[in-house]
């Protein structure tokens, strides 16, 4: 197991891509004279959709590997 410090550094360093690219396809966008980040709910609906199936399917290749599984 990696300890709390590398997971938190490999979680960090993921998210800077994932930011990038959610800024990059328009998913969210910053008005300079307003001040105001706005989020695209719909798009990030589906993000997080996939996000969570991904979630799921490391989950369950983690259960499977414990029980003995191969995956």
């Amino acid at each position: 197991m990696l300890p709390i410090g590398q997971i938190a550094l490999v979680i960090r360093m993921l998210l800077y891509p994932i930011a990038g690219w959610i800024a990059g396809t328009g998913f969210a966008t910053f008005d300079r004279a307003t001040g105001l980040l706005t989020f695209d709910v719909s798009n990030i609906a589906q993000i997080l959709a996939g996000l969570v199936i991904y979630a799921v399917a490391w989950i369950w290749s983690r259960i499977a590997s414990a029980r003995g599984g191969v995956t």
